[in-house]
């Protein structure tokens, strides 16, 4: 799990130096039961810890196992480019898959994002700063959240500073 403290109203999140590809964060909320139409949304500072630092930080949806999930990201695992954004399917069987993404160096290496996650029916939709990027069908039952953030051992990494996450269910 990744260290989080409170300071001057945000929530501050530091990954585990040796976290890489593990979906680290920290649990926001134990049980959403996020059953139905909602969305959920979520703005955060991102703040490089050096030169060629490498970290994933974002929003993440699980089942109550923590097997099957979606998530959306600033993903910068490129030491020698800035991030990009990218949005995963996860799954039992084959993990966590990249289904859209834009080019690597297309987000700055720090800075700040707002992410919203729309469920309507089996349709899940994404926003990166109120701009529609993708969406796909998942009919898995949502019961966790979790902020993700996790950096590979050799390199800097990224702190997320949380000014609020939220979730609604839509009428």
């Amino acid at each position: 799990m990744a260290s989080a403290y409170i300071d001057n109203n945000k929530l501050i999140v530091i990954p585990l130096s040796d976290s890489w590809g593990t979906l680290n964060g920290v649990i926001y909320t134990e049980d959403l039961d996020l059953i139905g139409d909602f969305e959920v949304e979520g703005a955060f500072d991102y703040v490089s810890g050096g030169s060629r630092d490498i970290g994933v930080i974002g929003i993440a949806l699980f089942d109550s196992a923590f097997i099957n999930g979606t998530a959306i990201t600033m993903n910068d695992s490129w030491a020698a480019s800035s991030g990009c954004l990218t949005i995963y399917d996860i799954t039992s069987s084959e993990g966590a898959i990249s289904v859209f993404g834009t080019s690597a160096g297309s987000r700055s290496t720090s800075g700040s994002v707002t992410y919203k996650v729309i469920r309507e029916g089996n349709i899940i939709s994404f926003y990166e700063d109120g701009i529609y990027r993708y969406q796909y069908t998942n009919e898995t039952n949502f019961t966790k959240l979790k902020l993700i953030n996790y950096t590979h051992p050799l390199y800097a990494y990224k702190t997320a500073y949380w000014d609020y996450i939220k979730a609604n269910y839509l009428e």
